[in-house]
């Protein structure tokens, strides 16, 4: 079994995926997100938030996503939305995730195991 650490960097690798793909189903704040993984996930994917954040600052610096803050309200919410250069990026990490995934199910799921 993986320790904590080996784990978190396996799926540090895949949230920025899951982020952008999350968002190109609308717009959404950091807690909305954070919510929809855990809940998709059926908890499978448990991320800290501080990691959360982290990656959205990273994608927002890179412009794969952009942020606008509420104005008006006592304690404003920061909206994250995807942008075109991000939509373009989240395609091509979805094909490579489906040749990986598939590459990999092939070894793993070989019978044959063997060179």
């Amino acid at each position: 079994m993986l320790n904590e650490r080996d784990f978190a960097e396996f799926k540090r690798g895949s949230l920025q995926m899951i982020v952008l793909y999350l968002l190109r189903e609308g717009d959404k704040y950091g807690y909305q997100i954070s919510q929809a993984i855990k809940s998709r996930s059926k908890g499978k994917f448990p991320i800290a938030e501080s990691a959360l954040y982290v990656a959205l600052y990273r994608m927002t610096a890179k412009g794969y996503i952009s942020k606008e803050e509420e104005t008006g309200v006592k304690k404003p919410k920061v909206f994250y939305h995807l942008e075109p250069l991000g939509e373009e990026f989240l395609d091509g990490l979805l094909e490579a995730y489906a040749a990986m995934s598939e590459g990999v199910a092939n070894i793993i799921g070989s019978k044959e195991g063997g060179a």
